[in-house]
């Protein structure tokens, strides 16, 4: 078995990738590439106590869909409770996030995105937008497009692999 994110991959997997020399080779050069663009992607995020940080993009990312109890956003970037609590505090006192007591469960807290948090977040994804596309303003138009295709069907197998992975009953 193979442990990956959560979930185990089967032995009859691992056979698999190591039968087909390219699907390896395509999941080495995921592996190198995806760094290479977190690190371009947070070089400019650098700066004063109170730019935005990758780390804080990262949690205001999925706080921008619903809110979450610190835990879940402890587990889902794999880090300590602690950490995040160290995070979450900061963003707070940025008046980025807030923490909400359940009306229904007291002992539970929700952390969500205050509008303030919303429009950096906004700002943070639209200025690391502009600086991806400055590299792909280089390439040519078939280039773009067949980068496009490529992000397409790479966003398409991780989706269909973690869909699978939720519901390992579903065997379609």
């Amino acid at each position: 078995m193979v442990w990956t994110s959560n979930h185990l991959i089967g032995e009859e997997m691992t056979e698999q990738i190591s039968e087909h020399p390219l699907v390896y080779d395509l999941a080495r050069k995921t592996m190198q590439i995806v760094p290479f663009v977190m690190r371009f992607m947070t070089a400019e995020m650098r700066g004063g106590d109170d730019r935005l940080q990758s780390g804080h993009m990262a949690i205001m990312g999925m706080l921008q869909y619903r809110p979450h109890m610190l835990s879940e956003l402890a587990q889902r970037l794999s880090v300590g409770l602690a950490t995040m609590s160290s995070t979450v505090t900061t963003l707070e006192s940025r008046g980025w996030v807030e923490r909400e007591r359940s009306q229904d469960d007291r002992r539970i807290v929700w952390i969500r995105l205050t509008d303030l948090g919303e429009a950096v977040l906004e700002e943070g994804q639209r200025e690391v937008a502009q600086r991806i596309a400055a590299v792909f303003s280089g390439m040519s138009a078939e280039e773009q497009l067949r980068l496009e295709s490529g992000l397409n069907t790479l966003a398409d197998a991780f989706e269909t692999f973690m869909q699978r992975a939720a519901d390992p009953a579903d065997t379609s």
